[in-house]
């Protein structure tokens, strides 16, 4: 449908002339399907760069990312060696598990927030094993490769051993820095 401009007179198709006032209609212009042809492709163009330039810049952005939540399981170890001293000097032991360390509830001592009392955190799964005369913490990514790119292994010494693969690492383990 089109309206006259002049007097509003609507049309099902566009006439040369209005029938009611006698005024012009503008001509309409038909678009070459070759221009329609070339925006296409200069749109295609634009996407299909945005695309490889999405693609190389995801690799950076995935090992940044395991960077850091390697960088953030490193921290739940030091906060969980601070969670066993304080533990030990009030009960005479280690903590046997992380549920014993975890928020206040009967037989836990509120030391470590739910999330790491639960054994996850940060796309880190952790594991806590203690008795009167030590105890031993281990890390690993929850998806290796994803998550994070590091296993890691500390006991009552302090020194965090990291191993950069999917194998558990141990107390051989080269120390983390």
């Amino acid at each position: 449908m089109i309206r006259c401009p002049l007097c509003g007179t609507v049309y099902q198709s566009q006439p040369p002339f209005c029938a009611s006032c006698g005024s012009r209609f503008a001509p309409v212009r038909k678009t070459s399907p070759l221009v329609w042809i070339l925006a296409g492709a200069g749109a295609l163009t634009a996407i299909v760069a945005m695309a490889i330039v999405v693609a190389l810049a995801m690799p950076n952005l995935n090992r940044a990312s395991m960077n850091i939540r390697d960088q953030a399981a490193v921290a739940a170890i030091r906060t969980l060696h601070q969670a066993e001293a304080q533990y030990l000097s009030r009960n005479g032991r280690y903590a046997a598990s992380l549920a014993e360390l975890g928020p206040p509830s009967p037989g836990a001592a509120g030391l470590i927030d739910a999330a790491l009392a639960g054994g996850s955190r940060d796309g880190y799964v952790f594991t806590l094993t203690g008795d009167a005369n030590g105890y031993v913490i281990r890390a690993r990514p929850l998806l290796f490769g994803t998550s994070g790119s590091s296993t890691f292994y500390s006991d009552q010494g302090t020194v965090i051993r990291r191993n950069q693969g999917p194998e558990a690492a141990t107390a051989a383990s080269p120390e983390f820095r």
